[in-house]
This record gives structure tokens, sequence and C-alpha cells, in this order.
């Protein structure tokens, strides 16, 4: 069987999306704060699926090809 690899990203969003709900319910704060906590939950959350991919090297490769046709360097 293979180990499940926890994933700091997706943790990370889980507990801002946890926490800004719960003080929802608890504290009278404006949705603002509320959706901004949200907000970078579900963002930590796509980067955490991202990341999980087998292929993830992709992204990474594809930005510093990126950088390097911006920049005008062709070796690393």
């Amino acid at each position: 069987m293979e180990k499940i690899q926890k994933n700091k990203h997706s943790s990370i969003g889980l507990i801002l999306i946890g926490l800004a709900l719960t003080l929802k319910n608890l504290l009278a704060l404006p949705e603002l704060f509320i959706g901004l906590g949200v907000g970078a939950g579900l963002a930590f959350e796509i980067i955490g699926l991202i990341n999980n991919r087998r292929g993830h090297n992709c992204v990474k490769e594809a930005k510093l090809a990126f950088l390097r046709k911006v920049t005008g360097r062709s070796t690393p």
C-alpha cells in the first residue's frame, strides 16, 4: 500500500476555511473578513491540489521557461 503524503497547503487551506466559518458563527465579523478567510483557504486548497498531482514539476518547468523567455537567458 502507498503511504499518503500530507500536503501542507491543503492543511493550511482547511484550517483557514474552518476558522473563518467558525468565527462567522461565534463573532459578529464583517463579511469582508469571512470572505477573505474562505478565499485564501480555497486558494491554498487549489495550490495543494496542483502540487499533489504526479506531474507537478510541469508547472515549475513552465514558470522557469517563461522567466527564461522574459529575461532572455537560455540556460539556468
